[in-house]
């Protein structure tokens, strides 16, 4: 049955077959109403699908009134081709001001599926699953070819899982979960926030394997003289930061850090690895060691620090340039009152021969104007009441007396020498012979 009717100036058609009360087809007119200008399809009390059919392919386009879906199906026999995708959206409109394409998905927790499904199911697909190609050049802020805005704070915003397994065919763009390449001068990957109170890192990088063998992270540039800034920068722009700005926290037996410069030439106040301290009122290096002496090395694995010279240059070079300094050059402090240790304080060892030309220690003042001692020794305690011992070369021993008369006080060995303490104010004394022999000088 084919039913037409005129109410006022709205036009339909309706189509009914077999069933007076089962309208399949509606054509609405008119531009006046609210049910005007389109054609509806189904009854409001029967579920009726709609199928387009093609000589090849049944369902080409099925909308499924029963689950409300719509389906489109190309299903090509072996050696057919086609030149296109099997939809098509495109917005030819140089002016338009919206979108070609959008997607709503309502459902809440009652949700089983994701919003959009992309999947390519064919294990032998070559071709991307997703292609987005952004010819745009004239840019604008936040308006960048993919945008992800997620509201949910109990996931993330953008979730990747690969199989990579490092056997791709290029190297920085195949054997990566995830690869960046830029293809203009800035940047590559940017993490940004700017909130208050953050609770996580910016960025963080876990290899939770136990086996796992390669590194976690790895920064290599090809660049050369030309370049102007340090490869890796850590930069804090708060003056107030009170923290740690790079803690390396090593919980196995290999090296916490590794410096290994490979140039050979070399170039003035460029070296392996430089600090430059700012701060008045605090150290530029700190290093801090339980070292026991039961290393395998005992050159390096028994100091807190070892400095191995692999040239003919010096090994360690201590230098100021400052008017009135106020603190000493070098300090050494033994800071525990050590009763059985046999260990000096300083302990300084050569292997040179006759060929030597110079002598192991040398102190030397340049300035004619210096009227100070070259070296100062206090000794505050006393080897025997009233003497103190202050050097020993090989067996002979060199003392000092608060006064006291060495005869028959001090003992000693042939060849000692005891200042101030002769039998006359001031005077000095040998060691005639072994004992308490001493005879003034």
């Amino acid at each position: 049955m084919i039913a037409f009717a005129r109410l006022s100036v709205k036009y339909s058609i309706s189509l009914k077959i077999d069933d007076t009360s089962t309208e399949i087809v509606k054509f609405f007119g008119d531009t006046g109403g609210s049910a005007t200008g389109h054609v509806e399809f189904n009854s409001t009390t029967t579920d009726i699908d709609f199928h387009v059919d093609s000589d090849e392919q049944a369902d080409l386009v099925l909308v499924d009134a029963g689950t409300n879906d719509l389906t489109l199906t190309r299903n090509l026999a072996a050696g057919a081709t086609t030149d296109g995708p099997i939809l098509v959206v495109t917005n030819t409109s140089a002016t338009g001001d919206v979108g070609v394409a959008s997607f709503l998905n309502a459902a809440a927790a009652s949700a089983t599926n994701a919003a959009v499904l992309i999947q390519s199911s064919a294990a032998g697909v070559v071709k991307s699953s997703l292609f987005v190609n952004h010819d745009g050049t004239a840019g604008a802020t936040t308006e960048s070819a993919v945008r992800i805005d997620s509201e949910d704070t109990n996931a993330a915003a953008l979730y990747i899982t690969s199989a990579v397994d490092a056997s791709g065919t290029t190297q920085e763009i195949d054997d990566y979960a995830l690869t960046v390449v830029t293809e203009g001068v800035g940047g590559g990957i940017m993490a940004y926030r700017n909130v208050s109170a953050a609770t996580e890192a910016l960025m963080t990088l876990e290899d939770d394997h136990v086996d796992s063998t390669s590194p976690v992270l790895v920064i290599t540039s090809d660049q050369d003289a030309s370049a102007d800034d340090a490869q890796v920068q850590l930069i804090s722009t708060a003056a107030t930061l009170d923290t740690t700005l790079l803690s390396v926290v090593n919980a196995g037996v290999g090296r916490a850090a590794f410096f290994d410069q490979n140039i050979t030439s070399g170039t003035t106040l460029v070296p392996a690895v430089e600090i430059d301290s700012q701060a008045t009122n605090g150290a530029a290096l700190i290093v801090r060691a339980p070292t026991t002496l039961t290393g395998t090395d005992g050159d390096f694995d028994d100091f807190v620090m070892g400095i191995s010279a692999e040239g003919v240059g010096g090994a360690l070079h201590l230098h100021r340039d400052v008017d009135n300094p106020t603190g000493p050059l070098l300090k050494i402090t033994e800071d525990n009152v050590m009763t059985t240790s046999s260990i000096p304080l300083l302990d300084i060892e050569s292997d040179t021969d006759a060929s030597a030309s110079t002598a192991v220690v040398k102190i030397v003042t340049t300035s004619t104007a210096n009227d100070q001692a070259l070296m100062l020794l206090t000794q505050a305690g006393v080897t025997s009441t009233n003497f103190a011992k202050m050097i020993t070369f090989n067996t002979f021993t060199l003392w000092v007396s608060d006064g006291t008369t060495a005869e028959g006080a001090l003992t000693g060995v042939e060849g000692d020498i005891c200042l101030n303490g002769g039998t006359g104010a001031g005077q000095t004394a040998f060691c005639d012979a072994n004992g308490t022999n001493w005879t003034d000088m």
